[in-house]
């Protein structure tokens, strides 16, 4: 979709998407958010946001396998979350975490071998 349409349509197409599925856990868990809630949703969002058109931002200007490097990041990032902060993955975290780097992998040694 990258050829036909611009990274901000794409965000946006992505950002409504997630919206509604994750209202439909609203009434399973509501709880109403505090005004602190409120801005860490907010700066959340902005940044979750920034990072989202980025990334589609980047897919239009570079081939997808340069950029499945920056996936690796995904297993650097647990490694760093468990030596720094003591957090400790949960199976689906590290399997979720293998399928993505995996790829990102493949990807890069596809790469190198042309």
């Amino acid at each position: 979709m990258t050829a036909t349409e611009t990274a901000e349509t794409l965000t946006m197409y992505q950002m409504v998407v997630l919206t509604a599925v994750f209202a439909l856990t609203l009434p399973f868990s509501w709880v109403a958010p505090t005004a602190a809630d409120w801005g860490a949703m907010v700066v959340n969002g902005l940044g979750n946001g920034l990072g989202q058109y980025l990334w589609t931002r980047a897919l239009h200007l570079a081939p997808t396998s340069r950029c499945a490097v920056q996936l690796l990041l995904a297993g650097v990032a647990i490694i760093l979350g468990f030596l720094v902060w003591g957090d400790v993955p949960t199976a689906a975290l590290l399997a979720g975490s293998a399928i993505v780097v995996g790829r990102a992998c493949s990807c890069v040694a596809r790469v190198a071998r042309r």
